[in-house]
This record gives C-alpha cells, sequence and structure tokens, in this order.
C-alpha cells in the first residue's frame, strides 16, 4: 500500500511539473467533505450518543498566490440520551473564510518541489452557528433555536492528483465550538 502510494505521488507530480503552483492567483476551489467530529458529550451515563458525520462545502477564490477568500457551509447533527431524557441537537454554519498558502510566498515559488501538488494553507473566519435542538422527557418536550457569531481558525491541505482534482482535509476547531475538535475529508475539484 505505501509504494502504491509513493508512486502514485511521483507520477502525479511528473504531471504537474510544468505548474509553478498547486492552485494559484486566480483559480477556484471547490470542496466538499464529510467532517467528523470528536469530544462530544462525553458522559459515561449516556444510554447512547449519536454523532453523524457532518457535511461541509467550501469555496476558496485564490486572490494571489499566497491569499484566498471563500465562504463555507456545514451541516452537522448529533443526539444522545440520558436516563429518561433524549436530545436531538443540528447546527448549521454559514461562513466567511480567509486563508493563507505559504507555498505562494515570492521565496518559497519554485524552489518546493510538492508545490505542484500539495497546497497546505492555514484559515481563519467568521460566521453565524445556527443551532436548533429538541429534548423530550416523558410527555414533555421543549423545542428551540439559537443564533452565535463564532470565529475559526484550522489547517488544512490539497493534495492534487490530477491537475484539477483534489483530496481535501481541514482540521482543528472551527465553527461548531461546543462539538470539540473536528477533521473534515473530501475531495474537490480547481477551476
Amino acid at each position: 500500500m505505501k509504494k502504491m502510494f509513493f508512486v502514485l505521488f511521483l507520477v502525479a507530480t511528473v504531471a504537474f511539473a510544468q505548474r509553478e503552483l498547486a492552485i494559484g492567483a486566480g483559480d477556484n476551489a471547490f470542496n466538499a467533505g464529510l467532517t467528523l467530529n470528536t469530544g462530544l458529550y462525553n458522559d459515561k451515563n449516556n444510554s447512547y450518543d449519536k454523532t453523524r458525520p457532518g457535511v461541509t462545502l467550501v469555496y476558496d477564490r485564490m486572490i494571489t498566490d499566497m491569499f484566498s477568500a471563500g465562504a463555507e457551509f456545514g451541516l452537522f447533527q448529533h443526539s444522545y440520551r440520558r436516563v429518561l431524557t433524549e436530545w436531538e441537537h443540528t447546527y448549521i454554519t454559514p461562513a466567511f473564510r480567509f486563508g493563507f498558502h505559504p507555498f505562494g510566498i515570492p521565496a518559497t515559488k519554485g524552489n518546493i518541489t510538492v508545490a505542484t501538488v500539495l497546497d497546505p494553507y492555514v484559515v481563519v473566519g467568521a460566521g453565524l452557528r445556527i443551532h436548533s435542538w429538541s429534548w423530550q422527557a416523558g410527555v414533555s418536550r421543549d423545542d428551540g433555536t439559537n443564533t452565535d457569531f463564532v470565529v475559526m481558525a484550522r489547517p488544512g491541505i490539497r493534495w492534487f492528483f490530477t491537475p484539477r482534482i483534489n483530496f481535501w482535509a481541514e482540521g482543528g476547531f472551527g465553527l461548531v465550538n461546543n462539538l470539540g475538535s473536528a477533521i473534515t475529508l473530501g475531495a474537490g475539484v480547481r477551476f
């Protein structure tokens, strides 16, 4: 498996030899992925704890070789039961994001071989966390929604295995603060 990955990586690197950067000024990127949350309500008294993978959609526009601006949208759900109480949570997270791409620094352009296939970055952003919940305890039931302004900062990387298609990963703490840390894995396209 390691040899196959290494051979695929070498082939992709050779295929990108004509490009200086995997993604650069004027390029657009659209990524879609599943977000896996950790640290959710870790309480040994829970009868069950169901965390469904979230869905995250991201659009980035490269302003320069070093900086990008874009937007993201996430949908996350979580449910759990504690003794006789059942909870359902849904989070919707629209946000704006700004990214820094270190391989675009003028001093590194053309000097880093993997820059033609890898795009590491750090994003910071701000958005809304729209949280809807419902709980039921016996015959009692309550529902509600609240909206919070939240900020995020997290690292990410895109690996272009063709000139336009990439694998994508982002990790860290983000818009869904009380859901603990999260990692998003998916694929995308450069256009």
